[in-house]
This record gives structure tokens, sequence and C-alpha cells, in this order.
């Protein structure tokens, strides 16, 4: 019975939250200054306000994350950019959270920078998916023309179960690019920063065997 009201309660909070939402739309108020709601709230207390069931919560906030990008006609950076960072603050548990945001970023706003500090936050949070390390290698490689961070993340990229077998041989190539050493140096400085630990040894050692 505790668990049933529970939820009822989570539900009714949602429901509460996404019907305000759209009442705003339709009455042509400003919807695009709004933030992703309890995102100010930190995620521990949020876990105990939730009761368990933090991923109901996870997956309203990706649903007002995609109607807001969806719903804006005259969308600015300085409005998006906003909304995008607070549903990132969640650590919502959902892939298309971050990627939806860096696509957003990347293609729409052409400020494809953007997606390094979101797309960390997101290989944080789902440390077993391909796709995030992929999508920052793909940025890096076609966006911002860096072949050596770009190799760094379908690097990592490869080492998951189940990604596509030619990441490897693509970061590989990549690192055969025309580079200094000092090239190498300060791309791997940087990434240090984003994900220090073992990814960049290995990465290291990926790079002498290229190279050697």
């Amino acid at each position: 019975m505790q668990k049933f009201l529970g939820i009822v309660i989570l539900f009714s909070f949602i429901l509460l939250c996404y019907f305000g939402h759209l009442l705003r739309v339709d009455r042509g108020l400003d919807v695009q200054n709004n933030l992703a709601p309890l995102s100010e709230i930190k995620r521990p207390i949020s876990d105990i306000i939730f009761a368990g069931y933090s991923d109901l919560y996870e997956d309203y906030v990706y649903l007002w994350l995609l109607q807001n990008l969806l719903a804006q006609k005259d969308r600015t950076l300085e409005k998006v950019y906003p909304q995008i960072l607070s549903a990132i603050k969640i650590k919502a548990d959902i892939r298309n959270i971050y990627t939806l945001s860096c696509f957003v970023l990347s293609f729409d706003f052409n400020q494809a920078h953007l997606c390094k500090g979101i797309i960390a936050d997101g290989m944080k949070v789902i440390k077993n998916s391909w796709h995030l390390p992929m999508l920052m290698g793909f940025i890096y490689a076609f966006k911002l023309k860096d072949n050596i961070k770009a190799a760094y993340y379908y690097d990592l990229a490869s080492k998951h179960k189940k990604s596509p077998k030619y990441f490897s041989s693509f970061a590989k190539k990549l690192l055969k690019e025309e580079h200094t050493r000092e090239d190498f140096i300060r791309a791997v400085s940087e990434i240090n920063k984003l994900h220090p630990g073992s990814s960049i040894k290995k990465f290291i050692n990926t790079y002498r065997e290229v190279t050697k």
C-alpha cells in the first residue's frame, strides 16, 4: 500500500508539472527561460524525495527537454543552453538526454565545443555505453577537426562490448594523421582533465603502437 501511494504521489507531481507547462505554451507565455523541474535539488536528495522512483522523474525531464526544444520557435543559444544544462544536472540514466543536447548545440547552433562537458557528464552516469564516446569522437573528427581527441573517444568506444568493430581501426587511422608530439601531449592533458584514469594510459599505449 505504501509503495502504491508513493507511485500515485509521484505521478501526480509529474502530471501537475506537465499540464502546467502545456497551459503556459497554450497561452503563449514565455517557456524558454524555464529550467527542468527540481533541477536545483541535488541528486541524493531527489532520490529520497522520489522514494526509489527517480527513473520516472528522469523520464519526465527527458520529455520536458524534448518538448521545450521542439516547441520554441525563436530559439537562441542564450535560452536553450541553460535549459539543457538544467536537464543534464539531474544526472539521468537516459542516453538521449545527452545525445539530443549535443546534436542541438552542434548542428542547430554550431557550438560543438559545448558538447565536451555534456558528454563527459553523461559518460560518468552511463558508463557501459559506447554511444556517448562515439558521438564525442564524431564531433571532434568532423566538427572540431581535432583528430587526436577524436581518436581517443573512438578508441574508448571500441573497448565497450557490442561496439562496432571499425571503431578501433578508425581511431588508429586518425592517429596516423599528421600532428606533432606537442599536439599529442596537449590533447592528452586536456582529455585527462575530463576523464582522469586508466583510459588515458590505454590510449597512450594505442598511440605508441601506431607511431612506433
